[in-house]
C-alpha cells in the first residue's frame, strides 16, 4: 500500500467521527508528505474542526506517542494604524497554517484612525490553545516603528529576537502638545535592544517602486526568523492578492524578497 493509500484509509476511518456532527472531509491532493484536505458541512465553519481532525489523525496513526512536538512560537507585531500591520499578521498566520501548524491570532486597536497604536499577536505550533501572548513571552517582536518597539519591549521573551523598521513616527499626543517627547531615545533603544535586526523598509519599498509595500519588506525579513518555508509565504500572498489585486503580486514579491535578503544576506 502506497503512502497516499495509507493516508486515504486513515481519513476514511475518521469520517464517522466527523459525520456524526454533520461534518465531513474531502481528500484534495498529496504532494510529498503534505496532504491537502477540504473540510465540508459543519466542519467547514467550525473553529475547532482542525483540532478535532488533528487529534483524530494522531490517535489513528499513533504519532502522538513519543513524537517530538513543536513548541508554540509567539510573534508580536506592533506599530500604528496605516502601516499594514494587520495584513502582515494575516500573511504570517496564513503561511503558518499552510505549513500544517495550528494558528491563533488576536488584535488590539488603539484609536480608530490612522496613527493609533495597533498590536497583533500570532501564535503557531503543533497545538495552540489561546490567541493571547502573555507579557514577556514573545519569541519575535516586530516593530513597524522604533518608538512603538520601545513602548512594547515588555512583550519580548528572554533571548527573543527583535525586528525593527528604521522609522520614527511622532505620536499624535506629542505633536498636539499633550505629552513630551521621549528623552534619551537612542540610548534607551540601544539598551533595550542590543541585538536588534534593523530594516529600512520605507527605503526598500521606494526602491521597488511602491511605497505601500513597506509591510511586505518587513514580512520578508520576518520570514527568515520563523520555522517554515519561504514558499508558504508566497502561496499565502498569492491567495491574498487575487482578482484585481493580482496585478500587485510582482512588486509585493520583490519587496518581500528584498526584506528577506536583509536578514539572510
Amino acid at each position: 500500500m502506497t503512502l497516499e493509500e495509507q493516508v486515504k484509509a486513515m481519513l476514511e476511518a475518521l469520517r464517522p467521527m466527523l459525520q456524526q456532527d454533520g461534518g465531513d472531509l474531502e481528500f484534495v491532493k498529496m504532494e510529498g508528505k503534505t496532504v491537502t484536505l477540504k473540510l465540508v458541512g459543519h466542519c467547514g465553519s467550525c473553529p475547532y474542526a482542525m483540532m478535532t481532525l488533528k487529534s483524530g489523525i494522531e490517535q489513528k496513526s499513533g504519532t502522538r506517542r513519543g513524537a517530538r512536538r513543536m513548541k508554540t512560537v509567539n510573534v508580536s507585531l506592533v506599530g500604528v494604524g496605516g502601516q499594514g500591520i494587520l495584513l502582515t499578521a494575516n500573511l504570517l498566520a496564513d503561511a503558518a497554517a499552510l505549513s500544517g501548524l495550528d494558528v491563533k491570532k488576536s488584535e488590539i486597536h488603539g484609536m480608530a484612525q490612522r496613527g493609533g497604536s495597533v498590536i497583533s499577536s500570532v501564535r503557531f505550533g503543533d497545538e495552540v490553545h489561546s490567541p493571547i501572548i502573555p507579557e514577556g513571552q514573545s519569541d519575535v517582536l516586530v516593530a513597524f516603528d522604533r518608538l512603538e518597539g520601545l513602548r512594547w519591549q515588555g512583550f519580548l521573551a528572554k533571548g527573543g529576537k527583535v525586528l525593527m523598521n528604521n522609522v520614527d513616527l511622532v505620536p499624535v499626543t506629542v505633536s498636539s502638545g499633550l505629552q513630551q517627547p521621549v528623552t534619551d531615545f537612542e540610548a534607551r533603544l540601544a539598551k533595550a535592544f542590543p541585538d536588534v535586526i534593523m530594516v529600512d523598509a520605507a527605503k526598500i519599498a521606494d526602491e521597488v517602486g511602491n511605497a505601500r509595500t513597506m509591510n511586505m519588506v518587513i514580512a520578508g525579513a520576518l520570514s527568515a526568523l520563523v520555522p517554515f518555508e519561504e514558499s508558504k509565504w508566497i502561496e499565502a500572498m498569492e491567495q491574498m492578492l487575487t482578482g484585481p489585486k493580482a496585478k500587485l503580486l510582482p512588486v509585493n514579491k520583490e519587496a518581500f524578497a528584498r526584506g528577506r535578503k536583509v536578514v539572510l544576506g
